[in-house]
C-alpha cells in the first residue's frame, strides 16, 4: 500500500533505501560500479497499483542490447518463468537488428503466446509517422509472430495526468484481461 525501495544483496540481506536515491542505483554511470561494490543482486520497488494488487510481479530486466553477458542472462532466465513478456520497442529505433535476433533466437521459441509488444515514446511521432511506424512494426513482427499484440504508448503523457490517448490504459486493460483470463 505504501511505496518502498529495497536493495537486495547477493547474500540476501536487504536494505531499505529512500525513493529519491534510486537514480544512484540504476540510472547513472556509477550505478554498475556501486552495485558491484555493494554486492547488489537486484532492486525491489513496491508501488500502489491496481495492476499489482493480485500478486502480480513486474520484473524489469536488462535490455537485449546489454553488453554484459551476465545481465543478458538475467533476461533470458526470466522469460520461461514469466506469465507475460512486455517487449519494449523504442519509437525512435524500431526493431533494431539485435532485437530481431533476440526475438528469433531467444524469445519466440519459449514465449510466443505471451509476448506483448509495446512501442514506447510514441509521442515523438506525428500522426502520419505514427501510422507509418505502426504499419512498419506490425509488418515486421508478423514475419516473426503470426498475430503480434502491439501497443503504442505515451508514458510521459500518462504520468502527467493525461491518460486519454496515451495508450497506457489500453495496455493495462489488455494485461489485466490476459493475466486473469488467459494465464489464470
Amino acid at each position: 500500500p505504501e511505496p518502498y525501495a529495497r536493495v537486495i544483496r547477493e547474500d540476501d540481506s536487504r536494505e531499505t533505501v529512500p525513493f529519491d536515491t534510486l537514480k544512484e542505483w540504476v540510472a547513472t554511470e556509477n550505478a554498475e560500479r556501486q552495485a558491484r561494490q555493494h554486492k547488489v543482486s537486484y532492486l525491489e520497488i513496491g508501488l500502489p497499483s491496481k495492476l499489482l494488487e493480485d500478486q502480480i510481479v513486474l520484473v524489469d530486466t536488462p535490455g537485449v542490447n546489454d553488453l554484459s553477458h551476465q545481465r543478458a542472462d538475467i533476461t533470458y532466465n526470466y522469460i520461461p518463468r514469466s506469465d507475460a513478456v512486455l517487449f519494449l520497442l523504442d519509437a525512435g529505433q524500431l526493431l533494431k537488428e539485435s532485437e530481431r535476433v533476440f526475438l528469433f533466437e531467444k524469445l519466440l521459441a519459449k514465449s510466443r503466446d505471451k509476448i506483448v509488444f509495446v512501442v514506447t515514446k510514441a509521442d515523438i511521432w506525428s500522426p502520419e509517422e505514427r501510422e507509418q511506424g505502426m504499419e512498419y512494426v506490425t509488418r515486421e513482427l508478423r514475419k516473426l509472430v503470426k498475430s503480434p499484440v502491439i501497443f503504442a504508448v505515451k508514458a510521459e503523457q500518462y504520468l502527467m495526468g493525461e491518460p486519454q490517448g496515451s495508450g497506457v490504459d489500453a495496455l493495462l486493460d489488455h494485461l489485466t484481461h490476459f493475466l486473469a483470463e488467459e494465464r489464470g
